[in-house]
């Protein structure tokens, strides 16, 4: 082992050490674990030794008795003129700051419409109440846990100075936004204790026929830590943050009314996590079962309750978890009205009963509760046993969490069908929208509209419950897996009030949101291959142990290319492409669920599969790393790198080229 991998394992366990000591006002348990505050809580499903006390039963805590904190906003320190000289820091700023040329066309500057805007924000220790009276020590973007949501406009350049003031290396990654290099998090580009780095975060979209292409422009992103052997500490301690774009396309929705107000709008950022009886986090780090925690935690607090008017709501789904994939789906039935997956929205709104996540995967989804009853509550379907891959192989479309393979299963039944060209699957020219110029914002310059097309396929889809008919009743919130099946869990308790609301948004199935360009197998120039093998303990792709400082893949700038990921391991990968958006072409050779066939920057590659994407390189240069988004197995080292280049740079297809074709 180096000695920076060994440096890394000392900082892990001093993090454990630290996370050990309680704080001032912490809940301590007795040796028979019950709760200093009281006993009589409701207990969850986790992974410890049976007869002993979990999740909240340690603590006596009653679900869904503590309010739901909605992350805060990061304001800007100044628009326009820089106010700390860019760049002056220890790690630099990229140098694409200073220079807006399309690395492929390099006569093009690339999209630009605003003023910059100049933030600042510091990585630090803090305590979080995962718990009502239990402090927990725990790092936080700004203190916080979540961090600060940031929110940015497409054409408005940003510059985020970001301090760390840890005592461990950090390197944050802006997962779903089109980036340069030095901005893009790679496992390598630290930011040491005491140091900051600024990272530029262009806010813009690639170049099309010398046009804006804003089929790419971004809506649901996040931000983490990356930092190569400590992500899955950093990330289980509280490094992440929202980071939300609008667009004139998306404003106009809004202005519209289609899509819910900016109050409306929520970000739900899920995790799991498991407390030592202390009060401190109980993370392992490098261990193969991963880290499954039985505590169930939205926006920094377990299993809350959030008060909600008879209307839509817009929710931004994170799944943050280190391992744990879920399958999220509401206990009544209800429908969730899907208007994007990862980064981006759809051509057209789909209606789902479940969404199925892994980690890192993001749905933005809109619920009704105009006319549904007082309680409702948002769940887990999904039951996983180990950390490296969930029970069975799930995919959105089946409905259920199972193997989308299987007879009778959605994907596979109605892959072909006629409407999912109408939602942007397989090739077809037709995307079943039709645009006319509505009302910008900002300068005031038109921006992309949409005339409302027809209602689309109104036709529901059913799938067995997991849940009582009924929901839950107040005595019954204890979420006992062997009554409801499947591990249901209730993460998040909606609680429905007042009368119905005039002013409610009006999106529905099958509404016009964003056009979709679709790519095609004809437009790629290269086809590559990645196949992930265990060896050794960790992964290998395509024979080769992961070198931070080498690349086999350049992809010229300007050009689609064809990727085909393999996993040669019983493992799921969720394989992170940064660097903007791919499509999914097949999963095992045939077309994908319509929910995953629009743009994606994560898909799992379940054991024994094989995923082919499609991918566009432009505006920025490399070098990205293609990364595993599972952030506890970071160790394994199931990445690669890959440098595209501009034409007459040094390009060339590099060794990894056609690999196993």
């Amino acid at each position: 082992m180096s000695g920076s991998v060994s440096r890394r394992l000392l900082l892990q366990r001093a993090a454990g050490a630290v996370a050990a000591v309680t704080t001032a006002g912490a809940v301590s348990a007795d040796s028979k674990g019950r709760s200093g505050k009281g006993a009589g809580g409701y207990a969850l499903s986790g992974g410890r030794k049976g007869g002993e006390k979990k999740g909240v039963d340690v603590f006596g805590y009653r679900p869904f008795t503590q309010k739901c904190l909605i992350p805060p906003v990061l304001r800007p320190k100044a628009a326009g003129q820089d106010p700390y000289r860019v760049g002056s820091v220890y790690h630099g700023v990229a140098p694409e700051y200073r220079d807006r040329r399309c690395a492929e066309a390099p006569e093009t500057n690339w999209y630009e419409k605003f003023q910059p805007a100049y933030y600042e924000l510091r990585a630090k220790k803090s305590v979080n109440e995962y718990l009502p009276g239990v402090k927990t020590p725990v790092y936080g973007y700004g203190g916080s846990v979540p961090g600060p949501t940031i929110r940015t406009v497409v054409g408005q350049p940003c510059v985020l100075r970001l301090w760390n003031d840890l005592d461990l290396e950090m390197a944050c990654h802006f997962h779903g936004l089109h980036l340069p290099s030095h901005a893009a998090g790679a496992p390598n580009h630290y930011v040491l204790p005491g140091r900051a780095r600024d990272y530029f975060l262009p806010c813009t979209v690639p170049m099309l026929g010398g046009r804006p292409d804003y089929s790419e422009s971004p809506s649901t992103s996040w931000y983490h830590d990356r930092a190569m052997g400590v992500s899955g500490t950093n990330n289980y301690y509280g490094l992440s943050g929202f980071c939300l774009s609008m667009d004139e396309t998306e404003y106009d929705l809004v202005q519209r009314n289609v899509l819910p107000a900016a109050k409306y709008d929520i970000p739900l950022c899920l995790q799991d996590r498991c407390l030592n009886p202390d009060g401190s986090l109980n993370y392992k780090a490098q261990q193969d079962e991963g880290n499954l925690g039985d505590l169930y935690v939205v926006n920094g607090r377990v299993q809350p309750v959030l008060s909600v008017q008879r209307r839509k709501y817009r929710f931004r789904l994170l799944n943050a978890c280190n391992t744990r994939y879920l399958s999220l789906k509401l206990h009544n039935g209800m429908k969730l009205i899907r208007l994007g997956k990862d980064a981006w929205l759809y051509n057209n709104a789909v209606e789902e009963d479940c969404v199925v996540l892994c980690p890192g995967e993001r749905a933005d989804v809109v619920i009704d509760f105009s006319d549904c009853e007082q309680e409702v509550y948002l769940c887990n379907v999904l039951s996983q046993s180990y950390g490296c891959r969930p029970d069975g192989k799930p995919r959105c479309g089946d409905g259920y969490g199972g193997d989308c393979d299987k007879d009778g299963g959605d994907r596979d039944k109605d892959c072909e069908r006629d409407d999912d060209k109408h939602y942007g699957s397989g090739y077809g020219s037709g995307i079943g929208t039709r645009y006319s110029s509505g009302s910008g914002y900002g300068s005031g310059r038109s921006g992309y509209g949409y005339q409302k097309s027809g209602k689309g396929d109104e036709r529901g889809r059913s799938y067995p419950a997991a849940v009582p008919k009924g929901g839950y009743r107040p005595d019954e919130e204890k979420c006992d897996d062997d009554k409801y099946g499947r591990g249901c869990i209730p993460w998040l308790k909606f609680v429905v009030e007042g009368s119905k609301q005039k002013d409610c948004a009006t999106v529905k199935h099958g509404d016009c949101l964003r056009p979709h360009r679709i790519l095609k197998p004809t437009d790629c120039e290269t086809t590559r291959y990645f196949d992930i093998e265990s060896a050794g303990g960790g992964y290998q792709v395509n024979r080769r142990q992961y070198d931070a400082k080498s690349c086999q893949e350049s992809p010229k700038m300007g050009t689609v290319e064809r990727w085909v990921y393999r996993n040669r391991t019983s493992d799921a990968c969720p394989i992170h492409i940064p660097d903007g958006s791919y499509q999914i072409c097949r999963v095992n050779g045939k077309v994908p669920y319509r929910t995953d066939a629009c743009k994606s920057d994560v898909t799992t590659v379940y054991g024994g599969e094989e995923v082919e994407i499609l991918k566009h390189f432009r505006t920025f240069a490399g070098p990205y790393t293609a990364h595993c988004s599972s952030v506890d197995y970071d160790y394994r080292r199931g990445m690669h790198n890959y440098e595209p280049k501009a034409a007459g740079s040094g390009y060339g297809y590099g060794s990894g080229a056609g690999y196993g074709g």
